[in-house]
C-alpha cells in the first residue's frame, strides 16, 4: 500500500510541485495516434463516440508521442521504463523519435497476438 499513485492531468502537468523528478519507475501512456487528415477522412466515425482530442495527434499522428518522449525523462529514474501504445505502422517512426532523443536505451517494439507492433518500450538512460 502507498507504493502506487495515480494522477490525472495533461501529460506531466499534474506532477508540478510534487518533487517527482527522477523518481518514477514506470510511465505508461495510451496517447492519441491518428493523424488529423486520417481522422477527417476514414476515421471520422470515431468522433461520434469520443471527443476529437481522444484521437487527434497532429499532422502525422505523433505529436503526443513526441511530448511524452521529451517530458517523461525528467521524471523517470535511471533505468525507469517508458511504455506507450502506437498506431499500426507507427512503431519504427516512434522508435526513431525515442532514439534521437538520446535519453533512452533498450528501445523495442512489442507485438500483439496478431504480430503487429503496438507498444514501444524504452529504458531511461543516466542523465547526460
Amino acid at each position: 500500500a502507498g507504493r502506487i499513485s495515480v494522477l490525472q492531468g495533461d501529460l506531466f502537468n499534474s506532477f508540478s510541485g510534487l518533487e517527482l523528478e527522477g523518481t518514477i519507475d514506470l510511465v505508461v501512456c495510451n496517447p492519441p495516434y491518428i493523424s488529423e487528415k486520417r481522422l477527417e477522412n476514414d476515421r471520422a466515425h470515431l468522433m461520434e463516440l469520443e471527443p476529437r482530442e481522444a484521437f487527434a495527434a497532429g499532422p502525422y499522428g505523433l505529436s503526443i508521442h513526441m511530448r511524452v518522449i521529451k517530458e517523461a525523462r525528467r521524471y523517470l529514474r535511471q533505468g525507469g521504463m517508458l511504455l506507450f501504445e502506437v498506431g499500426l505502422g507507427q512503431d519504427r517512426q516512434v522508435m526513431s523519435l525515442v532514439e534521437r532523443s538520446k535519453a533512452y536505451e533498450s528501445i523495442r517494439a512489442v507485438a500483439n497476438k496478431a504480430g503487429e507492433a503496438r507498444v514501444v518500450c524504452a529504458r531511461a538512460k543516466a542523465p547526460a
